[in-house]
């Protein structure tokens, strides 16, 4: 068997590691809120993330942009966060030049977007993903 085959599957370039850290996402997170299985998911992720030598500076701009929808009202800006996910493909795709993976956050960033419709859900996402950060900081990831 080839090696290519036991590192990617069908799913695209998703590394099977990366496949089974998806597969724990659960929606209630962001519709509901974060639990103990959640933070775990996000330690997960982040440590995965580390181990790709994702840099926090691309996350950085990301985040910001979050918080400032936060912080502006999600209502109100709407077309803000729908416009994010192309950002945040962008910066998977740069990090991706310099040897860096992050796809597994543009995954998770896909997977939490749909289960966004109010403030409430935006303020759940934004934890996630603030958690996911913190923890990759803290598993040494680089500025």
């Amino acid at each position: 068997m080839n090696s290519s085959y036991n590192k990617h599957t069908s799913a695209g370039n998703q590394s099977i590691e990366q496949q089974k850290i998806l597969a724990l996402f659960r929606d209630e997170w962001i519709t509901t809120g974060i639990d103990d299985a959640g933070v775990d998911f996000c330690s997960q992720t982040a440590q995965y993330l580390q181990k790709q030598r994702m840099s926090a500076s691309y996350v950085r701009n990301i985040f910001g942009e979050l918080k400032r929808i936060e912080t502006r009202g999600f209502e109100k800006n709407r077309i803000d966060f729908y416009m994010l996910r192309p950002k945040v493909a962008y910066a998977t795709a740069r990090a991706k030049e310099r040897n860096m993976d992050m796809s597994l956050l543009y995954e998770v960033y896909k997977k939490m977007t749909p289960c966004v419709c109010d403030a409430r859900t935006f303020k759940n996402m934004v934890n996630m993903i603030e958690a996911i950060i913190a923890f990759h900081k803290a598993f040494g990831g680089k500025e």
